[in-house]
């Protein structure tokens, strides 16, 4: 956990751009990315992060 907007934002770009297939299913993606984007602060960030995924 992080309160450094910078790092933050790295490992949130992170998460988005190494999503593995083979590892996990595109839904267990979507929630981590969800889960990530922390909705109990901000509750429209988790639609934000899905709205970024490819």
């Amino acid at each position: 956990m992080t309160t450094d907007p910078q790092r933050y934002a790295a490992a949130f770009g992170t998460t988005i751009w190494t999503y593995d297939s083979t590892v996990h299913t595109y839904a267990q993606w979507q929630d981590a990315v969800t889960i990530f984007a922390d909705p109990v602060d901000a509750p429209d960030a988790g639609g934000v992060a899905r709205s970024m995924l490819p």
